[in-house]
């Protein structure tokens, strides 16, 4: 099962960045401080992160493996080597002797939350 961000969040990045390239590229054209020519750099940033992150996939679980992708490195815990798992404050954390995953559930997109927290229950029965 394939566990995508929160899209509703993913959008507020969206519009942060192209109101600060509206703000920085328009002040190139103004009399306006040079410092907010730097939000125009900002806010690409902030789009070519919306860009990266739309259909990646947060979080992949399977019957052997739970692999999580962050923004430069990517986990992965064997289902059978996991010595702890927690659920606390919104926050599956998962612990293996190597690793340690944290699944902030605020970004994870809401239509499989209940999906995420299925697969955990599941865990727990083993």
């Amino acid at each position: 099962m394939k566990i995508l961000h929160n899209q509703s969040q993913l959008k507020r990045v969206l519009y942060i960045g192209i109101g600060n390239v509206i703000i920085g590229f328009g002040s190139l054209f103004t009399t306006a401080s040079q410092y907010l020519v730097a939000l125009g750099g900002l806010g690409l940033v902030y789009i070519v992160q919306y860009f990266y992150t739309k259909n990646r996939v947060m979080v992949e679980l399977t019957p052997d493996f739970i692999v999580f992708n962050g923004l430069f490195k990517k986990k992965t815990i064997h289902v059978d080597e996991i010595t702890a798992y927690k659920y606390f404050a919104g926050d599956h954390t998962i612990t293996s002797k190597d690793t340690t995953i944290v699944i902030d559930t605020n970004l994870v997109d809401k239509a499989t939350q209940d999906e995420l927290k299925a697969y955990f229950d599941s865990l727990q029965l083993k």
